[in-house]
């Protein structure tokens, strides 16, 4: 990650992220992120996308705001016993949860004139629910106990152009703010003319619980 930040891929940046995600879950990206919880295999999977609750993102806010019906939903759906059920329904339940609004700001630099903007302020503040400090990460195919990461990325997609990138941890509070500079290129004056750029949240451990806003400079859009 940090060789291809050097060289402004984000490509790379995001396929070594990516590379993270398998290794820690030991799955590959294509695999359902759900076949991380316990006692759900292949089987199983096919059950609850019958279902259309295959959803890892929906199924932690479901556990997370009513267990009870999460736990109804798995054994419904699932196929699987209650004891099974519960035990999948308990890491839902643990899982992150997160959110990120991203604010933008230009930052004047006084240099060559007394209104000169070299490069935008983009502040990203982002909330992990179910916050515990020094949790570990739910990583029961990895060899070791592992802590939770993320990094956050300012890019173009588009163009291959890596804007930003930082990392962060939860370890010891739910709510973090993240500031980055992004470099204004030659054309470009403020935020209102700038060349849409694309902010994302992602796990270095969990697959399917990413985070991304797009069209930044524009109108964002969040998936």
């Amino acid at each position: 990650i940090d060789v291809a930040a050097e060289e402004g891929w984000l490509t790379p940046v995001l396929n070594c992220t990516m590379l993270l995600q398998m290794l820690s879950q030991g799955m590959w990206n294509t695999d359902s992120p759900i076949l991380c919880l316990p006692h759900v295999n292949e089987t199983v999977a096919e059950k609850l996308a019958a279902s259309k609750n295959d959803h890892l993102p929906k199924l932690v806010t479901l556990a997370q705001s009513d267990f009870s019906q999460a736990l109804h939903t798995i054994k419904r759906s699932g196929g699987l016993a209650h004891k099974k059920a519960a035990a999948v329904a308990k890491v839902l339940s643990s899982l992150p949860q997160v959110t990120m609004d991203v604010s933008i700001q230009d930052r004047v630099l006084r240099k060559n004139s007394p209104a000169e903007i070299s490069k935008l302020g983009v502040t990203v503040a982002v909330a992990r629910s179910k916050f515990k400090r020094n949790a570990n990460a739910f990583c029961p195919r990895f060899p070791k106990v592992k802590q939770e990461g993320w990094y956050v990325i300012a890019g173009r997609k588009d163009a291959n152009e890596l804007l930003a990138l930082k990392r962060l941890t939860f370890q010891k509070k739910a709510n973090l703010s993240v500031k980055l500079d992004i470099p204004l290129s030659e054309g470009e004056t403020s935020s209102h003319n700038i060349k849409p750029f694309e902010v994302y949240l992602i796990s270095d451990c969990y697959l399917g619980l990413d985070k991304k806003k797009q069209n930044l400079g524009g109108q964002s859009q969040e998936k």
